[in-house]
């Protein structure tokens, strides 16, 4: 079973197309419109009258419960297309009405869920374009998940207002914590900027084999 082990709660949703028919290089985040718990999320999604589901719900308390294995399409956006190619979340809101709001544990939540999605599949970037024709048009590298949002694809204003005006957070958050350290070791420690510092070495050729000759002149160097 494909699920992140940071769900604390299990429930698989009958109501998803097994296996979906797209590698995965979307994301799509939802808010439930009402404020719930990850389980009483999926439990909603475990009735076959449903007829909906998520790979993922978050709670208000930050809470995640898987609902449908992500080698699997889940039905979330009224759109084959996109539910083939996207893990999706849906995420409780806070309070119900007006903007919907989403509490910052359930966001954080989503957050640590989507790097470790990321992870999981060899992503290194997630895209937030915020225009619909540019998303849809994009076609993703081996290493991006594009981010679509549900009333691109039916009558709805999914994910609300709030959540979507969080979009460039999560997103911008994701990637930082993904990003990644390609220096060298002796980069990264500072000691070969040191030694350049202190004259030990000139910089050059870093990754080639010494001679004894330079070897016996940098710890002459050192010595001082």
């Amino acid at each position: 079973m494909a699920l992140s082990n940071l769900c604390k709660v299990v429930k698989l949703s009958p109501n998803c197309s097994k296996p979906r028919n797209h590698s995965i290089d979307r994301l799509t985040y939802h808010h439930m419109a009402g404020v719930l718990s990850a389980q009483s999320c999926v439990d909603w999604f475990a009735q076959t009258r449903a007829q909906s589901s998520a790979n993922y719900c978050i709670g208000y308390d930050g809470t995640i419960a898987g609902c449908v294995d992500e080698d699997n399409r889940p039905w979330t956006t009224s759109s084959r297309e996109n539910d083939n190619r996207a893990i999706t979340f849906e995420l409780s809101n806070s309070a119900a009405g007006k903007n919907w709001p989403v509490s910052d544990a359930t966001i954080e939540a989503a957050i640590r869920l989507t790097v470790d999605i990321c992870k999981r599949h060899g992503k290194t970037r997630v895209l937030w374009f915020a225009d619909e024709e540019r998303s849809l048009a994009y076609q993703p590298k081996a290493h991006e998940l594009v981010v679509t949002v549900h009333h691109w694809f039916a009558n709805t204003d999914c994910p609300g207002p709030y959540l979507e005006s969080k979009l460039p957070y999560i997103v911008e958050t994701v990637n930082a914590k993904l990003a990644v350290d390609d220096r060298k070791w002796y980069e990264k420690s500072g000691e070969w900027a040191l030694a350049q510092k202190l004259g030990i070495t000139d910089g050059t050729r870093p990754d080639d084999p010494a001679t004894r000759a330079e070897v016996a002149a940098m710890i002459v160097r050192a010595l001082g």
